[in-house]
């Protein structure tokens, strides 16, 4: 509890300039804010459109209180920080969807190759191929993926997995 969590909370800067303000309505946060000095407290939602990520927290001692301008240029250092962290997330985001796309379309390559080791070991065709491939996984309690990497790297025998069949 405090301003940093009324202002994420309501999406307006907080601003407690007076310590009994503070131990009013937050007792245990302003003994704290006290007992370290500080005389005010002012939080500045950190905030783009609706999305309220957190808050930028100044405190003061002393009496003096925050001018009008520092407030603010200190909602504006506020905003500025969440641009940045929402940016980042977003990055991040990207960048994890485009790994995880790499990872499926390396595994559904390497299924389809051991597909194509199985139907040529196999002498059947490419479903029926992935039908052995997915119950030899499913019976070996084993991936998929794992499943046709073996087969790729000749680590496992296809012959594990699929009978042979006589030439056509």
């Amino acid at each position: 509890s405090g301003p940093c969590v009324a202002a994420v909370q309501s999406g307006e800067p907080v601003l407690m300039t007076s310590l009994e303000e503070l131990h009013r309505r937050w007792p245990a946060f302003g003994a704290a804010v006290e007992g370290v000095g500080y005389s005010s407290v002012y939080a500045f939602p950190m905030r783009l459109r609706a999305e309220t990520i957190g808050a930028l927290n100044l405190f003061r001692s002393g009496a003096s209180t925050l001018a009008a301008f520092d407030q603010r240029l200190a909602q504006a250092m506020a905003d500025i920080g969440t641009i940045g962290i929402l940016q980042h997330r977003a990055l991040t985001r990207s960048s994890d969807l485009a790994d995880q796309l790499q990872l499926a379309l390396n595994t559904r390559i390497s299924i389809e190759q051991a597909k194509g080791v199985l139907a040529e070991y196999g002498g059947v065709r490419m479903d029926e191929a992935f039908h052995a491939i997915r119950a030899f996984a499913r019976e070996n309690r084993l991936k998929l993926s794992d499943v046709a990497r073996s087969l790729i790297d000749r680590e496992l025998d296809p012959a594990h997995v699929i009978a042979r069949r006589p030439p056509r």
